[in-house]
């Protein structure tokens, strides 16, 4: 009895030690491979005591972006050196548009130019035509006075203005309408004035002759210059 006893609790020993080994063995693979951890030990426990796993909780895990292959690159960047070059293409096309606005605009600028110009030309003709014509008028005028009335009438006028109005004039009559600006200082100041205007002018030298002989005291004019 007593050696059954014994066997029985060798048995027992021999068993407890196998199964500690075994424990120690599969400890030491998992060791081995990284995967052991606290969760694992305790579901090695629970195995070799006969009671259930350890349950594990479902976790939802978010989907990340999709993973980028070698082609999907390239292509994006083929499109952006396509874009580049649609946006120099754009940007040429302004700057041909800009310069064309521009050459435009100097054309436009240099017609109004030619346009003001001809229009000041036109401006001008007209008005020295008008003053021609106010002139050729206005010297009739002076040739129907008489000579006093004449030389009376260009007393209201400026010197330059009797000396134009006065060139066109007949010579006999310039010398008349002269002989007539005398009696007072301005007057004779003014008939002088004429007459110099006149010797530097369109007459020729024998008007300035027989103006300056129709003026001189031994002529028939009453005053001289």
């Amino acid at each position: 009895m007593m050696r059954l006893l014994k066997m029985m609790l060798f048995l027992g020993g021999a068993m407890s030690l196998v199964v500690v080994l075994g424990q120690l063995a599969l400890v030491a693979m998992l060791w081995r491979q990284g995967s052991l951890s606290a969760r694992t030990i305790a579901e090695i426990r629970l195995a070799l005591a006969g009671q259930p796993a350890l349950e594990v909780a479902v976790v939802d895990v978010a989907e990340g972006p999709p993973a980028i292959s070698a082609d999907e690159v390239q292509d994006a960047r083929v499109l952006r050196v396509l874009n580049l070059e649609i946006r120099e293409k754009e940007l040429d096309v302004v700057k041909e548009a800009v310069a064309a606005a521009m050459n435009q605009l100097i054309q436009d600028r240099e017609a109004l130019d030619q346009l003001k110009k001809k229009f000041t030309n036109e401006l001008l003709a007209q008005s020295k035509q008008r003053q021609s014509e106010a002139t050729d008028q206005t010297r009739a005028v002076l040739l129907a006075s008489p000579p006093e009335v004449a030389a009376s009438r260009l007393m209201e006028l400026s010197l330059e203005e009797s000396v134009v109005l006065m060139r066109g004039m007949p010579e006999k009559q310039i010398a008349k309408i002269l002989q007539q600006f005398v009696g007072t200082p301005d007057k004779e100041k003014r008939g002088r004035e004429i007459f110099e205007s006149l010797a530097q002018g369109e007459p020729d030298q024998t008007l300035i002759n027989s103006t300056r002989q129709a003026l001189s005291p031994n002529g028939n004019g009453a005053g001289g210059l």
